[in-house]
């Protein structure tokens, strides 16, 4: 009778893993795409100033969440144990703050690196690269270094997908949405999801799909 029950038990476990697997999987991507659309808060304050530090938090995260609705060919990672690269070129503007979540936070079960560059052409190989508004006169050239790279580009500053970036936070109704130019994600080899591109204030996509 114990036998029977034991076999019982192992073929239930047989059975219910891969459905726990799918259900933790799913639990995961659900539970982003609510975070993403709670992250766009409002953020009323008495002044800009004021307002800064929490705005620049809330896009912090928006970083490390982008990547769960982008693919990266395997050619973008070395190997399956390398690190997720989020790179920043010019003034910082999320510093410690970015760090305490790439400590505790995992990228498609990668952990996080973050690398910080003073000049653009300093740059090495990240995965997201946060161009900062300090360096919009040199966005086009900061661009073209970047052509032809799987590196999804982030901005915050007016004309950013315009230009060729990617991705660009922008204030609407004092919440903080983003924009994307799906065009330039496909030229570098990237996969947007749709439900990204339907949380999306504004899309450039002129291919038919």
């Amino acid at each position: 009778m114990q036998a029977k029950k034991m076999q019982r038990s192992k073929t239930e476990r047989h059975f219910s893993e891969p459905c726990i697997r799918w259900l933790r999987r799913f639990t995961v991507f659900l539970f982003a795409v609510v975070n993403l659309i709670l992250t766009s808060v409002p953020c009323r304050s008495q002044s800009s100033q004021e307002n800064r530090p929490f705005a620049d938090q809330v896009k912090a995260a928006f970083l490390c969440k982008f990547a769960l609705f982008i693919e990266w060919s395997p050619a973008a990672f070395a190997d399956s144990d390398s690190t997720f690269i989020i790179g920043i070129v010019g003034r910082d503007p999320f510093k410690e703050f970015l760090d305490r979540i790439a400590a505790n936070t995992m990228i498609k079960d990668r952990k996080i690196l973050i690398k910080r560059f003073k000049r653009y052409q300093k740059l090495e190989y990240c995965h997201i690269l946060f161009i900062s508004d300090s360096e919009e006169h040199l966005l086009k050239p900061i661009l073209k270094n970047l052509r032809g790279q799987p590196t999804l580009t982030v901005g915050d500053m007016k004309h950013f997908i315009d230009d060729g970036g990617m991705i660009n936070f922008l204030m609407k109704n004092d919440r903080i949405r983003f924009e994307i130019n799906l065009d330039a994600a496909q030229n570098a080899g990237l996969t947007v999801s749709s439900k990204l591109s339907r949380l999306a204030e504004r899309c450039i996509y002129t291919r038919r799909r």
